[in-house]
């Protein structure tokens, strides 16, 4: 076998590296579709997976250069080279390519935010439906997808809406002629009818016409900011028309040619906590359906690890007991957890569907 590539390698110089190539470049299309698949499945791994290619990609790289049939100085001047180009590279690219990569490792390192959080930085703000080595990709309240390099975010401040609970507020300005004991009653009972917690209301300013009120209250469902946001406006405006509240400037009072005693307020409608409608789209799963699916995908993903790691513990112990009582039991739990496992399998099997499907 020996004399055999003896032979070869004596008419052909180039088979071992063409060989070495093609066994480099197959393999790695191989990890990276594996990756792909993998990725799909768990969102929050796509900084991880993309590190790993890099990796890859640059050993497999250094093992063709070392399998070229050069001498050793040749070989030796290759290397230097490519030290050259990469410097080059990462001088050249050191405000982007790696300020975004060092960036993205520093949000990984901190766990500022996951898939699925509600962020803002600067102007933007939407669910995390991505995260990468260079970028987080959010959907804005739009539907849309918006991509910010993770140095953008790093250099500004960003805000992360706590998934326990946020407080939500609106403001309105209204006359010096009512009553502040008044007002606060209505504000509060606006708040109220939203199912917010806690609610308060606040004097934020003394203007020259107008007092500016603002009412508050803790959020427990995070996911449905939109839609409470909405409705604290809705029945803000419903609770001060109903109190016979007029919401206008006095300045707008005092320039007006009508009727003194006519109020510019639609017809008082009695308040009352509307009761959920099965038919009712929520706004959020329309606006964030990317970034609820990855975030759902991520629980399913982790689920099933720990799923996977409680089986292997149940297999262990049952290996060692001797008891029949105590191995039934266990291996009934076993099949348990099995039955679960292949539940999340099919059901993230076909979200993976439904997302390809989409694109």
């Amino acid at each position: 076998m020996q004399h055999f590539l003896t032979w070869l390698t004596g008419y052909h110089p180039y088979l071992p590296s063409l060989i070495t190539i093609t066994v480099i470049t197959v393999f790695l299309i191989v990890i990276n579709r594996i990756t792909l698949k993998r990725l799909s499945k768990n969102q929050g791994r796509l900084l991880r997976q993309q590190l790993f290619m890099i990796i890859v990609t640059f050993i497999g790289v250094v093992a063709i250069l070392v399998s070229l049939p050069v001498s050793d100085a040749i070989k030796g001047q290759i290397f230097s080279l490519l030290g050259i180009v990469v410097s080059a590279a990462i001088a050249l690219s050191s405000t982007t390519f790696v300020g975004n990569a060092m960036a993205g490792l520093m949000l990984t390192g901190v766990k500022v935010f996951k898939v699925g959080d509600f962020v803002r930085v600067g102007d933007h703000f939407g669910r995390v439906s991505e995260r990468g080595l260079l970028h987080v990709e959010i959907q804005t309240e739009d539907r849309d997808l918006t991509t910010l390099p993770n140095l953008f975010l790093v250099t500004n401040p960003t805000k992360v809406i706590h998934a326990e609970g946020t407080v939500i507020s609106a403001e309105v300005s209204l006359g010096y002629d009512i009553s502040r004991k008044q007002i606060e009653t209505y504000l509060i009972e606006a708040a109220e009818l939203c199912n917010l917690e806690s609610p308060f209301v606040q004097v934020i300013s003394l203007g020259d016409f107008s007092v500016l009120y603002r009412v508050s209250g803790l959020l427990i469902d995070v996911k449905k900011i939109i839609t409470s946001r909405s409705e604290l406006h809705k029945n803000i405006l419903d609770s001060l028309q109903r109190g016979g509240i007029e919401i206008v400037s006095p300045t707008f009072m005092n320039t007006r040619s009508f009727n003194p005693n006519h109020n510019f307020i639609a017809p008082s409608q009695p308040l009352q906590k509307t009761a959920a409608n099965p038919s009712d789209v929520e706004i959020e799963s329309i606006l964030f359906d990317k970034a609820e699916q990855a975030e759902t995908l991520s629980y399913l993903s982790q689920k099933l690890k720990r799923i996977s790691i409680g089986k292997e513990k149940l297999t262990t112990l049952l290996g060692n007991t001797q008891n029949e009582n105590d191995a039934s039991k266990l291996q009934h739990r076993i099949e348990h957890l099995a039955a679960i496992e292949a539940k999340l399998a099919t059901v993230m099997s076909e979200m993976d569907k439904g997302q390809k499907s989409k694109k």
